[in-house]
């Protein structure tokens, strides 16, 4: 056996990002022990939180061919977050937009819906990378998965636009999406323009020899394309002329290429052709989960029955067709419920958090008992308006003698004395005055853009309104005065007009009360 510290040696030599590309190259050729096994032994080695989760995400790309999706789904998620943690937008982008994937593979729409905004956030973040360009691939591919093929047409689009400056690998990944995500869509009955998907496939056939560019991808989605109608070739031509090389591939790409070449043979009048190559192709695409080609595969097969005499096999494929369309839609309106719930949940906890933000501000900023602004809230206030030019006034009001209320009557009397004052004032104010309680018996009320004699018959309409209130319906002997003083100032300076109709209240009091004066 390889002693440990050398097959580290072996893995050191290709660093983080040789191992993140040989993840990728063998996610696409299903050849993924090699790739597991480096990143595995990478991970237990000291790294920092950014390639621990460039690695993590290696490693779940390494394991999308397998059919449980449980592990993919881990790796991506943790990848996400040590990669934001890291300040590594575009890498993090990219891990979320898997995770959406991996999320939707495993039947939690929600959570790849969730996802999938955190990629789309992260991506427009992140500007134009290797990464951005594959997370909004990524994207693509689970917008195609929910059969929202018009905006993963339009995605995917723009995938190719940003990898046409980067390496020809992410450029081959987005073509290939980009024509996947068209010809279902067409298949589908979806109105899609495929003149670029079509001029990415012309540009994926061109390509030489190489790591991702090597598959046959170009000529076969050219052949999807012919036998669409909406491209002027011979589908089978195009798919015979690519058959060694995808045998060579992976299972996915030999699978589809299989389906192609099947329906290129029954367009031919070969039924039999067809019914043989997609026995073999069916049980692999059956097994990758690809919904859509499994779709058209049994939709093939039955045709091609038909045509053969095999009216029993014919109605087995149909049937199976029917029964997988039918179980599509109910788990796509059982997952769109399900995640309308949990939207509606959450906008429900939202609504009961704004509600009480609104209490609590409610409560700082009111005075319980007089139901007028508290003295912090007024403060506030007193700030703000000397950040304003103009002319402004101040009244002050202070209950004459409320020490003897309290004493004579009780304190719960007192409290409604003061209640029924709030009141008052709450009345007696215009909608823009400030009106708040300083402490005690002591209220104020601002009056930006108002002059001295306005200020004076307010006061005096207070003073006015309070003794003349039924007091005795509190309790009988109650009587209730006030003193009021007013002044006028710039609003720049209110502070100043404040303690100036503070000097004249107190002017007031030493006058005899009940009586409000100038300063």
């Amino acid at each position: 056996m390889t002693p440990i510290a050398d097959r580290w040696d072996h893995v050191a030599e290709l660093d983080v990002e040789g191992l993140r590309n040989a993840a990728l190259t063998a996610a696409v050729t299903g050849d993924t022990l090699a790739a597991l096994r480096d990143i595995d032994i990478a991970l237990g080695t000291d790294l920092d939180g950014g390639d621990r989760g460039a690695l993590l995400y290696a490693r779940a790309v390494a394991l999308q061919t397998d059919p449980d999706p449980a592990r993919m789904v881990d790796d991506a998620t943790a990848a996400v977050g040590l990669l934001k943690a890291a300040g590594r937008t575009s890498e993090a982008a990219n891990a979320a937009a898997g995770a959406a994937i991996f999320t939707q593979r495993a039947g939690r729409i929600a959570d790849a819906v969730d996802h999938a905004v955190e990629a789309m956030v992260l991506t427009a973040e992140a500007g134009t990378d290797r990464d951005a360009a594959r997370a909004s691939n990524s994207i693509a591919i689970l917008f195609g998965q929910l059969s929202a093929f018009e905006l993963a047409a339009m995605t995917a689009a723009r995938a190719f636009d940003m990898a046409a400056e980067l390496d020809d690998s992410t450029r081959a990944i987005t073509a290939d999406t980009f024509c996947y995500v068209v010809v279902e869509g067409l298949h589908g009955g979806v109105d899609l323009d495929a003149g670029p998907a079509i001029a990415a496939a012309r540009w994926l056939a061109e390509q030489p020899i190489g790591d991702l560019a090597a598959q046959p991808v170009g000529p076969t989605a050219l052949a999807e394309f012919a036998l669409l109608g909406v491209l002027d070739a011979d589908p089978l031509e195009l798919a015979v002329a690519v058959r060694d090389d995808a045998a060579t591939m992976s299972i996915r790409f030999s699978a589809w290429h299989q389906l192609v070449e099947a329906a290129a043979h029954r367009a031919a009048g070969d039924s039999a052709a067809c019914v043989g190559l997609l026995d073999v192709a069916l049980p692999a695409l059956t097994g990758l989960g690809d919904e859509h080609r499994v779709v058209r595969g049994h939709r093939e097969r039955g045709a091609a029955r038909a045509a053969l005499g095999d009216f029993a096999g014919a109605f087995d494929d149909a049937r199976t067709e029917a029964a997988m369309a039918r179980r599509n839609q109910i788990e796509q309106v059982g997952r769109l419920a399900s995640q309308i719930q949990r939207r509606a949940d959450l906008e429900v906890a939202r609504a009961v958090l704004r509600r009480r933000a609104d209490d609590l501000a409610h409560e700082v900023s009111t005075d319980s008992l007089t139901g007028v602004g508290s003295r912090r809230w007024f403060d506030l206030e007193l700030a703000r308006l000397t950040d304003r030019t103009g002319w402004g006034a101040v009244a002050i009001v202070d209950l004459d003698r409320f020490k003897r209320v309290n004493d004579g009557f009780g304190h719960h009397v007192g409290d409604r004395t003061l209640e029924t004052v709030g009141r008052i004032l709450r009345r007696a104010v215009r909608s823009g005055d400030v009106v708040g309680r300083l402490g005690g018996e002591e209220f104020a009320v601002l009056l930006a853009g108002t002059r001295l004699e306005a200020a004076l018959l307010l006061a005096e309409r207070i003073r006015l309104d309070i003794e003349r209130a039924p007091w005795h319906e509190i309790q009988p002997g109650l009587t209730v005065t006030t003193s009021g003083g007013v002044a006028e100032g710039p609003l720049s300076s209110i502070r100043e007009v404040l303690r100036a109709a503070d000097a004249a209240l107190y002017e007031a009091k030493r006058n005899g009360r009940n009586r409000v004066i100038a300063a």
